[in-house]
């Protein structure tokens, strides 16, 4: 079940402006710049410093399908921590991984 309150927050925190994006890995090396999951990592408050965390890390907040589509737009598709709240926010239930 998502728990829509570190959901909410996750997507503010996208919002904020408080994060500098970052691509490909979830954060540079002094941790002032994250991935979509990397800020989700610093608001459920999880250690970063070995990479990217797994999906299963996020199953209170992301929907079967989301961790992979996150990684897509964040590192493929060049999508702003905007665009991606934007997505959060719309997308309701599972998705297919393309």
């Amino acid at each position: 079940m998502i728990n829509q309150a570190k959901r909410d927050k996750w997507i503010a925190d996208l919002r904020s402006g408080e994060y500098q994006q970052w691509r490909k890995t979830v954060c540079n090396e002094d941790q002032t710049a994250f991935c979509c999951l990397g800020v989700l990592a610093v608001t459920n408050q999880m250690s970063i410093s070995n990479g990217t965390p797994e999906s299963h890390h996020f199953k209170d907040v992301l929907y079967p399908g989301e961790y992979n589509h996150c990684l897509i737009m964040n590192d493929h598709e060049g999508k702003s921590f905007n665009q991606i709240a934007d997505f959060l926010e719309s997308n309701k239930g599972p998705i297919a991984d393309e």
